[in-house]
């Protein structure tokens, strides 16, 4: 006598197959061939194919665009050195340096920051570049007519104290930042007592005599002072190089290059390395 099954039953037995049982196993249980096994499978996978539903063309390219969006968020992500939770400013300041790589929309959806605080934001600085920059074109006729007029003896500082006088306004630092440009520099009244007083000063003897191979270390410390620039502020950097290995052993950033600094980083490498008497340290 032939077997009947109900749909829930044949339902089970399929659900049983997709959970990994094999149709051998099903058929044997059921008491059926695994032909008819194959039917009920293929059955309900024709049934599932004719329920799904078939995108139109507009929903496809929405959903890619929904996946380009969220794609192009991780990668922002990814890149900025802030979080959804950090401060507004450095939300902008992150996001300005990926205006035009990505539309508005994603950047400011990858930070939560509302696309008028933003257009707002670059706006602004456009605005204050162009302010910035029209300054300095109105100021550098001014500086060089004032430079001139001293017989080329004013520094930044007393232009400054000129300009302030006429009515401009003006820093020392930007004063000084457009003289470099000009290639105008102070010629001093009192060069020749400035080179006499350091003549008068004791000579200091040469220890090293180019002699950079050294066969220990803490024998000889060379140090040096160069700067970099970040977010317009200049910040200078001291080091000092043990020349037995050539790796730095100190080093120290302020933004005033000053004695100071090399005082600070070679107490530093002093204190680390505590050098035997006879250390010869090269400035």
């Amino acid at each position: 006598m032939t077997k009947t099954f109900t749909i829930e039953e044949k339902q089970k037995f399929v659900a049983r197959y997709f959970s990994g049982e094999s149709v051998k196993s099903i058929a044997v249980e059921a008491g059926i061939s695994k032909s008819t096994v194959y039917n009920w499978i293929n059955l309900y996978k024709s049934e599932v194919l004719s329920k799904e539903k078939s995108f139109t063309r507009r929903e496809t390219n929405q959903f890619k665009q929904t996946v380009k969006h969220q794609s192009d968020m991780i990668k922002i992500l990814k890149s900025v050195n802030c979080t959804v939770n950090s401060p507004l400013r450095d939300k902008l300041y992150e996001l300005e340096k990926l205006y035009g790589k990505y539309s508005v929309h994603v950047l400011c959806d990858s930070l939560e920051v509302s696309r008028s605080t933003f257009y707002n934001h670059i706006l602004r600085n456009k605005k204050e570049n162009t302010l910035a920059a029209k300054k300095r074109e109105e100021l550098r006729p001014i500086i060089k007519d004032i430079f001139d007029s001293s017989g080329q003896i004013y520094g930044a500082k007393k232009i400054v104290a000129v300009i302030k006088n006429k009515g401009y306004k003006a820093g020392e630092h930007l004063v000084s930042e457009l003289m470099f440009e000009m290639n105008l520099f102070s010629m001093r009244t009192d060069s020749k007592k400035v080179y006499n007083k350091l003549n008068k000063r004791p000579r200091k003897t040469n220890l090293l005599k180019q002699q950079f191979n050294v066969s220990a270390p803490n024998q000889v410390w060379c140090s040096d002072v160069t700067y970099f620039k970040l977010n317009k502020t200049t910040y200078y950097v001291c080091v000092i190089l043990d020349l037995f290995s050539r790796q730095v052993i100190s080093y120290k950033i302020a933004v005033k290059n000053s004695t100071q600094l090399t005082k600070t980083t070679f107490k530093a490498a002093y204190e680390s390395r505590e050098p035997k008497n006879g250390l010869i340290f090269s400035q």
